[in-house]
């Protein structure tokens, strides 16, 4: 009886063994988040009224000149929710220089101007930059090497002080994010 024990004994650890051993498969599993920057439409508060419009916004100044046509000082803030994933650029462009008159400098009397020129200062992330117009066009560039999310905010600074000849002025700001 012990011999049959014994091999029974044997058996067990055998077949135990082969119970144990199951088929295994790894499966890696995978996906990429693309760097991305998304604005939503912008929002302004202060000397102006604001409308947005698709893909961007119009700014109307509100009293940009006097009773006497002396530019008077006007304050904007413009304010942008934005998400930025990875690191990026940001670029904001003036593309006149200035608001300036539609119709161009034509006839100025001595004592007038056809520009209006004012300064920028944008802050986002943590992080101020800007510009002053004169004339040309002008761009302000910030790079942030993280990602980031939050107010990309900006504020327009009118001193004023300026005789204006009549017409309509009008500058074009361009926002960009870039992702990297």
């Amino acid at each position: 009886m012990r011999a049959a024990h014994a091999l029974l004994l044997l058996l067990i650890p055998g077949a135990a063994a082969a119970q144990t051993a199951s088929p295994e498969r790894s499966i890696q599993v995978v996906a990429t988040a693309p760097s991305l920057c998304r604005m939503a439409p912008p929002t302004a508060t202060g000397d102006a009224t604001f409308s947005a419009e698709s893909g961007g916004a119009l700014l109307q100044l509100n009293d940009l000149v006097n009773d006497d046509g002396i530019a008077n000082p006007l304050q904007v803030s413009l304010s942008i929710d934005v998400i930025c994933s990875g690191p990026h650029n940001v670029r904001v462009l003036s593309a006149s220089g200035g608001i300036s008159n539609r119709e161009g400098a034509g006839a100025i009397g001595t004592g007038f101007s056809s520009r209006l020129d004012y300064a920028l200062q944008a802050d986002w992330a943590g992080q101020s930059f800007g510009f002053a117009t004169a004339g040309a066009p002008v761009a302000a560039d910030l790079t942030r090497n993280a990602p980031a999310h939050g107010t990309f905010g900006v504020e327009l600074n009118f001193t004023g002080g300026e005789r204006l000849v009549a017409g309509e002025y009008e500058d074009e700001l361009t926002v960009t994010f870039n992702p990297q």
